[in-house]
């Protein structure tokens, strides 16, 4: 879906280098916003000099924009390394420009990884917790949907009822310490600036 929309801004932008080189389109996203927010940085600074909400949200977009990017890549170069093996195996003559894509794709694929790798590593993130944290959310999620599903109806003795309001109790607790634990991981750089 990421990779459709940054397709869709490019072709109604016109601009057939984002639609080429979505590392270098991310790149540029986080040039143009760190612009933007040095001016309203300025501009703040102007009017009150006591806020500094700017630097908060630029890492945020901008890891975001990388990670986009960085799968954008992996999936073109999933889908031309595909079409590159079937165009093989069908036996087609002209596979020399299918095949120079897949490089080409590979060395932005590296590219892109180590942009983004580099950029998690300045803000300290680990992707692996990160990765951790959203699966202990997801279960933590689906453990209250499920008991909010099987709520007890009016058949059901009070200690049902008692044991199931418990349950549901502890699986949303469960589910709120899952997201804190979550926005700690997503975003250390917030917490140290406010």
């Amino acid at each position: 879906a990421a990779a459709q929309a940054a397709k869709r801004a490019a072709a109604a932008t016109g601009d057939q280098a984002a639609a080429a080189d979505p590392v270098a389109a991310a790149q540029a996203r986080i040039a143009s916003k760190k612009a933007a927010a040095q001016n309203n940085a300025a501009a703040d600074q102007q009017a009150t000099p006591t806020t500094d909400d700017t630097q908060t949200t630029t890492p945020v977009a901008s890891h975001k924009d990388l990670k986009t990017a960085a799968a954008i890549v992996r999936t073109k170069l999933k889908k031309a390394s595909k079409a590159y093996a079937d165009a093989q195996a069908a036996g087609h003559e002209n596979t020399a420009k299918l095949q120079a894509m897949v490089v080409d794709l590979e060395q932005r694929a590296a590219t892109a990884a180590s942009a983004l790798a580099e950029f998690e590593s300045k803000l300290g993130l680990d992707p692996e917790a990160e990765k951790q944290a959203q699966i202990a959310w997801a279960k933590a999620n689906a453990q209250v949907r499920k008991l909010t599903k099987q709520a007890p109806n009016e058949d059901a003795t009070d200690s049902e009822k008692a044991a199931h309001a418990e349950a549901l109790a502890a699986a949303q607790k469960s589910l709120a310490q899952a997201q804190i634990h979550l926005d700690s991981i997503i975003s250390p750089k917030q917490e140290t600036n406010s």
